[in-house]
């Protein structure tokens, strides 16, 4: 994440066998990132803080591919694979 003058707040690495595949800024600071799964590893979607801190995660082995996900307005987290 960069700050607005270019410099780096934090770096977010994905664990071994994920990649991330879109990330976006929530209304409240928060990012909610698409991780996709390489070989064996399930694809999740996370929550993080500025801090790079997980917060929630969404997986439960149902996911390879994670194209996109996006809070919509009730709060609810849209998952598109």
């Amino acid at each position: 994440m960069l700050n607005s003058d270019g410099t780096r707040s934090f770096q977010y690495s994905s664990p071994d066998g994920l990649y991330p595949s879109d990330a976006s800024l929530k209304a409240d600071g928060r990012i909610i990132v698409s991780e996709s799964a390489v070989g064996s590893a399930s694809g999740r979607v996370i929550n993080i803080d500025s801090f790079g801190q997980v917060l929630t995660e969404f997986s439960n082995g149902s996911f390879g591919l994670v194209n996109d996900a996006r809070e919509s307005g009730s709060g609810l987290t849209l998952i598109s694979t």
